[in-house]
């Protein structure tokens, strides 16, 4: 799960990330909680998909939480949007960016844990998303159709059984975007665990019968997480 905090207020970041790190270490989630003091600064590092909740502060200096909220809704309808604020004035303007529900400052832990609760059950039911930048524009993947993706100079061809996307990126920024249930296998390679039937010493065999290299080095690693992904980590 990938949670950003969003609040020009570094007592209230740090207030909000105690309680949601308390949350989802209490229900064993897997989950990155990004911290940004602007909106200015979430744009800077936002691609649609990246994040699975958003705590967005409404009153900000300069951008201010609605506007944000609003332009990510022009590219990302499946963030989780959770507003925080002072003033109830802006309430009503939740329901135009599809805002799950508004907490009132000061932030009671009852009311977020709650809250991160209503967002953690629909998330399970609905299918991740990710957005990929390639040169026709932002394209969406479901997290679970990906295979396999290989890195090249500076370009990835991310696979799936019906196609392969061109994505112009960075290894590092290609593993942080596609998070949980991937494993980089090799120096030019992540491969996505729901799709791994066996493990050799030199390479992950996929249940589309393509073979992905596997380092050497790495078959211990690849054989935890293949053994965690499948038996949800009651492994020994």
């Amino acid at each position: 799960m990938r949670i950003a905090v969003c609040d020009d207020e570094k007592e209230q970041i740090a207030y909000l990330r105690k309680i949601t790190e308390k949350w989802v270490q209490e229900h064993g989630i897997s989950a990155v909680i990004s911290e940004f003091d602007s909106a200015e600064a979430f744009l800077f590092d936002w691609t649609p998909n990246k994040f699975d909740i958003l705590l967005l502060d409404v009153q900000m200096h300069e951008k201010d939480g609605v506007t944000l909220a609003q332009e990510i809704r022009e590219a990302d309808r499946r963030l989780i949007i959770v507003f925080i604020t002072g003033y109830d004035d802006y309430m009503c303007m939740g329901y135009e960016v599809s805002a799950l529900h508004y907490l009132m400052k000061p932030v009671a832990e009852e009311k977020l844990r709650d809250v991160l609760g209503r967002a953690g059950n629909l998330l399970v039911e609905a299918p991740r998303m990710i957005g990929f930048n390639t040169v026709a524009g932002v394209i969406r993947l479901k997290a679970d159709d990906i295979l396999y993706a290989e890195m090249f100079s500076h370009y990835a061809e991310v696979y799936t059984l019906a196609q392969a996307v061109r994505v112009k990126t960075t290894m590092g920024d290609l593993q942080h975007l596609l998070g949980d249930g991937f494993f980089r296998c090799h120096r030019s390679y992540i491969v996505g665990m729901a799709h791994v039937e066996r493990i050799t010493r030199v390479g992950m065999l996929l249940d589309n019968g393509k073979t992905v290299p596997l380092s050497r080095k790495l078959y211990d690693a690849a054989y935890k997480a293949f053994m965690e992904y499948n038996f949800k980590g009651d492994v020994t």
